[in-house]
Order: C-alpha cells, then structure tokens, then sequence
C-alpha cells in the first residue's frame, strides 16, 4: 500500500475537475470525452469482434460518460443501445451534449428498465452515478441497480464508481451495482481500499483521463 498513489474523496473529485477546467482552461466535454475512450476501452478489452452491450445512463456527467462510451463502441462496430434514466431533453450541460450526440449518430435507445433482462447482454455499462452520490438511490435508479445486479451471464462495467457505493467509505448507501470491473477516473477513490469493497467495485482500473497530475498532486498534498 506503500507504493500506491494516493487515493480521492468525493471532495478532491470535484476540487480536480473544477481546477481542470477553470485554472487549466479544459473544456469539461474533452475530460467526459477521455474519460468515455477509456471506458469504451475496458469494455472492449476481451478482443471480441462484436459485443452486445447496452449502457445504463443516469442524469449527470457519470450518465454523459456513459452516452459518450456507447458512441465509441458503436463507431467500433459493437452492437449498442442505451437505456436513458432521464429524458434526454431535460439533461442539461456536457450529459447533454454527449446525448444529443449519441442520438444523432443512431445510437437505439430506451426507457425501459425491463430491457435490462431482456437484452440478452455481453456487456453492461454503469454509467448511472459517479462520485457525487451520498444518499440511497431511489426510482427509477434503485429499479435500474436491482435490475442490473439481477442479469446473469453479463460482464458489468462500471463507470468511475459503482453506482449507489460511496466512494469515501466503501459501503453501499443502499442499493449497489456490484461490477466485474470499475473504471474510475485520474486516481482510485478512498472507499476502494476497504476491503468489502471489492464485492462491489470487482477489478479496479484506473484510467487517465487527461487532468494534469500537477493538480492531483496539489489538491493531495493541501489535505
């Protein structure tokens, strides 16, 4: 444990992005476009020519993330479809625009919880709450997490965190997305090093996604 970078609280998150963008001047869509590259890489890691996969977006910019990746294995010749949790018109900000995006290109999507199951799926993608959850997910959100944990044969991948973990403490604020694999983003999060953890977030990969580590670094060693 020595050796490892230090992790992030949900606080250090939100200090990174906001320096990214307002001190170093990236756009907040070029960080959601890195991060989407990196999670359509986890994805398609197994080499598999075409991949069933259906992205489960939530309301924010972990859901942006997740509408960007699906672009990315769509353009890779994966079959993809998106069930949206949120009305694309009512998103707003980079979620928004990666949506809009997505729906211009083609992408199927849906508002069907029930396609969860029905999908005959390779690959799931969390793409429904990053970091800043700190309460239980509830509606359509808590239906989505059972729904996924309910699949069986799939690979889940999460974005960032799995959804309905805090990511300070490790512990599920309710109910959890219990993945193979979490791709989070610029470093691993505090909650990741407990170690019932590991039945929630399966093998961490930590994926950069263009924030510049002289901000990481600062923003650690200001705590």
């Amino acid at each position: 444990m020595k050796n490892q970078p230090p992790r992030l609280t949900r606080d250090q998150v939100r200090q990174v992005d906001r320096m990214a963008i307002d001190v170093y001047g990236i756009p907040g869509v070029l960080l959601m476009e890195n991060a989407a590259r990196q999670l359509a890489d986890a994805v398609a890691a197994g080499g598999a020519p075409s991949l069933r996969v259906l992205v489960v977006c939530g309301a924010g910019n972990n859901g942006g993330d997740g509408y960007a990746a699906a672009r990315h294995l769509d353009l890779r010749g994966h079959a993809v479809r998106v069930l949206s949790l949120m009305p694309i018109e009512r998103l707003t900000g980079d979620a928004r625009t990666m949506a809009d995006i997505a729906v211009r290109c083609g992408i199927g999507m849906t508002d069907d919880v029930s396609a969860t199951a029905a999908g005959g799926w390779d690959v799931i993608v969390d793409a429904i709450f990053g970091t800043g959850l700190s309460r239980p997910p509830e509606g359509e959100a808590r239906a989505a997490i059972e729904a996924i944990n309910a699949v069986v044969d799939c690979a889940v991948v999460a974005a960032d965190v799995p959804s309905g973990l805090d990511c300070d403490t490790g512990q599920p604020l309710g109910a959890c997305v219990r993945a193979d694999v979490t791709v989070t983003f610029v470093r691993s999060k505090t909650g990741f090093d407990v170690p019932a953890a590991g039945q929630f977030t399966g093998r961490v990969v930590v994926a950069d996604i263009g924030a510049p580590q002289a901000i990481v670094e600062k923003i650690v060693r200001a705590e």
